[in-house]
């Protein structure tokens, strides 16, 4: 028979230790860090007549998505922040 419940646990800690890591650290670290929203800005300013028609929210979400492409692409900013000494406390310090 299948442990689902140990499943989700788990599922419930990666979820938060990604949440807490990711969401909440790198992706702003690395967006102050390496210019990547006034970059994003430059790259999208030429589509600003579409751009300021998106609903609130939907170009916040776009450039999520571009810092986490940034982030994690072959050769991508994680390599650098792999070791970063805050990287490594919030994974130790996770409440997991």
């Amino acid at each position: 028979m299948n442990n689902y419940h140990s499943l989700r646990v788990v599922c419930n800690e990666t979820t938060a230790l990604s949440r807490t890591v990711i969401d909440e650290f790198l992706m702003y670290y690395a967006a102050q860090r390496e210019g990547l929203e006034k970059e994003m800005d430059q790259i999208l300013s030429p589509f600003r007549q579409v751009t300021n028609t998106f609903q609130p929210g939907l170009l916040g979400m776009i450039k999520a998505q571009y810092i986490g492409q940034r982030i994690f692409k072959t050769d991508g900013f994680i390599k650098k922040y792999l070791n970063h000494a805050t990287v490594k406390a919030l994974i130790r310090n996770n409440p997991s």
